[in-house]
């Protein structure tokens, strides 16, 4: 893609290109320092760096080795990129295509560079990302933005198995009242109301739940209060809560209360 069709302010930093494992270290920890705050994204021990690196000869269908770029400011790296390109050549030039597999940026300048860089690499036309977050910085940063051909799908699905925890477990950028109703054939634990209350007080973050009623198999159940409150010592604004505490606090109640 042509640079003059991209918003992204000019590069700033320094970008230093290497292999996956000679950069290893410094991927491994900028991902440890950066993935408890990205949604959807997971702890990855030494074995999971294994298989994200490994280049077989299969994966490559035609394309590069897998490659590697940093990006570094001042304060050190604040992001990099894994990539790798297709060579292709039609009648009119090179047609070659950059395979992006992952990124990750902490500030807006490595953000923008980085993507500059993978949208402008010689002798190629496109630039492709399987998976990217739904409001993708990128998508609002291109003077046409249909040129993406951006496309939503499924990506990653979760089996929500303990409803307390999970919801505990999320980050929330402002204050929730809100109660879901849940149905739940699998984990008759999660089947009923619930009510998600979270608090945003002078940066103290509080977070609690409350199961209002929970019917199962149409018998009488038992009225829990989810208690998960946490206050943030530090007063962060981004209220990362870790787990929550299931409490029973009634008898059973009449099936037809509501």
């Amino acid at each position: 893609m042509d640079a003059a069709c991209t918003l992204l302010p000019p590069s700033s930093g320094r970008l230093r290109e290497g292999s996956p494992a000679e950069l290893r270290e410094s991927l491994v920890k900028l991902y440890d320092d950066a993935y408890a705050t990205r949604p959807g994204w997971s702890e990855r021990a030494a074995r999971h760096w294994d298989y994200r690196l490994a280049d077989l000869d299969t994966w490559r269908r035609g394309s590069t080795t897998l490659r590697a770029v940093l990006h570094e400011s001042d304060h050190g790296v604040d992001g990099y990129a894994l990539w790798r390109a297709g060579n292709r050549w039609t009648d009119t030039g090179p047609a070659g295509e950059v395979k992006v597999l992952e990124t990750l940026a902490t500030t807006p300048a490595a953000y923008a560079s980085l993507w500059r860089y993978l949208l402008t690499i010689d002798l190629t036309r496109t630039t492709s990302a399987w998976s990217v977050a739904p409001d993708e910085p990128l998508l609002s940063a291109i003077s046409e933005p249909r040129r993406l051909d951006a496309r939503l799908g499924d990506a990653l699905w979760v089996r929500v198995l303990d409803v307390p925890a999970a919801l505990a477990a999320r980050r929330y950028v402002g204050e929730v009242d809100v109660v879901l109703e849940i149905t739940d054939a699998m984990v008759a634990a999660n089947t009923g109301r619930w009510r998600l209350h979270v608090l945003n007080q002078d940066l103290l973050h509080a977070l609690e739940f409350f199961l209002i009623v929970c019917v199962v198999e149409g018998s009488a159940a038992d009225v829990y209060h989810v208690a998960a409150r946490q206050v943030c010592a530090d007063r962060r604004r981004d209220g990362v809560f870790q787990r929550g505490q299931l409490h029973r606090v009634g008898d059973a109640i009449d099936d037809n209360r509501d």
